[in-house]
């Protein structure tokens, strides 16, 4: 996976030939930008920035601040002799923890206790730049944080659609609410007014109401009784109605509470604009040719959403180029990949919606089988029709 065997050697030969610590700039396996994207905030970089006499726009986007510094990380520069400095200052003491362990076992341990307690950009570190941690070890520790930012980019994604879910949520139990208000207002003003008429009667029937010794007509006894039956029976539904309101209010407060707790949630971990880049990709890139033997007459679609695939495929006719559908291990079967990429002439595939062993995998039989892979920044239809323009303009 992500050739972990060549990164592996990579950091063999690094470990075997220096001794206490490794500078930043002499990671193997371009792992600069997995350390300075786990271990700094978008804040520390900008902080750092006046004190190694770069200005950086304030409008710049996290990304292009990142890659700067990743860029400038992977030789002997200003910038990454002050990156260094910044993160064993920051993680010294974990630093000086993994420095001092020379057993394997040790080391194993250490990083699992650092890991299961949250502390992985100080271990995360440490793991990487000091040289007495095996090279099979530090292959294990970037792959458990190279897969973390996959699983938090979609548990990221996920909270955000419930957030979502609950806010139109909220919004249907508000509109409930106020029809439920609305509704019993119109009830007691109703009420109120045949209290008030009642009340008038009443008081006009006690202005002619006869001596003692003369009792009341039977029909006025009666009127007197059903409409204190009407009474009783609207105030029984008046009832009821709070009643209701008040647990539709106590829904609306228990939701209310819930959509906070998200809210801050999500401000807590902001949505990066690249959430789903990958971290390590400098160091997982399989080479591909780039060899096009003939002019494209079959693509083949991996990944991507089902609902905006007949875009997709109206595209591809455009270029008369037929269009086959791959979801990537979803639905389909897995296996059908390698017939599908045999059969086509290049392999189009959105990195924000497919599985990285889906990707890896067709990256692979393009390599074999000489076919164009070409990846897609998003799965939308603007960026599939702009690249296949281009392939096609370019065969």
């Amino acid at each position: 996976m992500c050739e972990a065997k060549t990164c592996e050697n990579q950091q063999q030969t690094d470990r075997t030939c220096t001794k206490g610590r490794i500078k930043l700039w002499k990671i193997e396996g371009g792992l600069q930008c997995a350390i300075v994207g786990t271990c700094l905030s978008h804040e520390d970089l900008l902080r750092l920035a006046p004190k190694v006499g770069i200005e950086i726009d304030a409008n710049r986007e996290p990304y292009d601040v990142h890659g700067f510094f990743v860029h400038n990380a992977s030789s002997d520069t200003p910038i990454a002799r002050a990156l260094h400095k910044l993160l064993d200052q920051r993680f010294g003491g974990i630093v000086r923890k993994v420095s001092r362990l020379s057993d394997a076992d040790a080391l194993q341990a250490l990083w699992n206790a650092e890991y299961e307690a949250g502390r992985l950009p100080g271990a995360f570190w440490a793991f990487m730049s000091c040289a007495n941690v095996p090279s099979k070890i530090a292959h294990a520790v970037f792959g458990e944080v190279h897969m973390l930012s996959h699983l938090l980019g979609k548990a990221t994604h996920r909270k955000a659609e419930e957030a979502a879910s609950f806010e139109a949520l909220l919004k249907e139990r508000d509109d409930q609410l106020k029809r439920l208000r609305d509704k019993h207002a119109l009830a007691l003003n109703d009420r109120d007014q045949r209290i008030a008429e009642l009340t008038a009667k009443l008081a006009d029937a006690e202005q002619r109401k006869p001596t003692a010794s003369v009792s009341m007509p039977a029909q006025t006894i009666l009127g007197t009784q059903i409409s204190e039956q009407k009474l009783a029976r609207r105030d029984r539904a008046l009832v009821g109605a709070r009643e209701r309101a008040r647990s539709a209010e106590a829904e609306l407060v228990k939701l209310s509470k819930r959509f906070k707790q998200l809210e801050a949630l999500l401000r807590r971990k902001p949505i990066e604009q690249d959430v789903l880049a990958c971290p390590g990709a400098e160091a997982c890139e399989l080479k591909l040719p780039d060899a096009r033997p003939k002019p494209i007459q079959k693509l083949l679609y991996l990944g991507g959403r089902r609902g905006s695939l007949d875009q997709l495929r109206d595209v591809a006719k455009s270029c008369a180029t037929d269009f086959l559908h791959h979801d990537g291990g979803i639905e389909d079967a897995f296996h059908r990949i390698d017939k599908l990429v045999e059969s086509c002439d290049a392999v189009f595939c959105p990195i924000d919606c497919v599985s990285h062993s889906a990707c890896q995998h067709a990256k692979k039989l393009c390599q074999k089988h000489c076919k164009a892979f070409i990846t897609l920044r998003s799965s939308g239809q603007t960026s599939f029709a702009r690249a296949l323009e281009d392939f096609v303009s370019e065969t």
